[in-house]
């Protein structure tokens, strides 16, 4: 029950912030109270997996590639800083150019997003990447000067 209050707390507090007219005043309270709500929600979470009251949360899986990242998953992480500093020069231009300018970088990012992740299934299912359980294994494991 406490889990759902703070939840609830969470959705007034998002709705007056977006209800009420901001000033600074308003936005340094609203952003401690965020914080405070955030803090409860993760120790009650915390404290109910620790007893066995909630599912923990699942880690994320880890993609690992044992010949080396592909050249075009490569590609993709330095083209991102492209449309990134169009974003940065468009922030400085009118704003009847720079609103569907930076418009059309979001989309673009997105975009470069879901063909990240299809190539990193894709290469993936061809047998290129594996995924990791985010263990370390025996070798990292193995203490300095041991010989095992």
């Amino acid at each position: 029950m406490p889990i759902v209050l703070t939840e609830i707390a969470f959705g007034v507090v998002a709705l007056f912030w977006i209800m009420a007219p901001i000033t600074w005043a308003r936005a340094a309270v609203f952003g401690a109270l965020f914080l405070v709500i955030v803090w409860v929600y993760s120790t009650l979470m915390s404290k109910y997996e620790r007893l066995g009251q909630a599912v923990p949360k699942r880690s994320r899986k880890k993609i690992v590639f044992p010949n080396g990242r592909p050249a075009p998953l490569r590609v993709m992480r330095y083209t991102v800083l492209v449309p990134m500093i169009a974003m940065i020069g468009f922030g400085m231009a009118p704003l009847a150019i720079a609103r569907p300018g930076i418009i059309a970088c979001v989309l673009v990012l997105l975009i470069m997003a879901w063909v990240y992740i299809g190539l990193e299934i894709y290469y993936e299912n061809t047998g290129r990447a594996q995924e990791a359980d985010g263990k370390p294994d025996a070798s990292t494991t193995q203490k300095p000067g041991s010989t095992a």
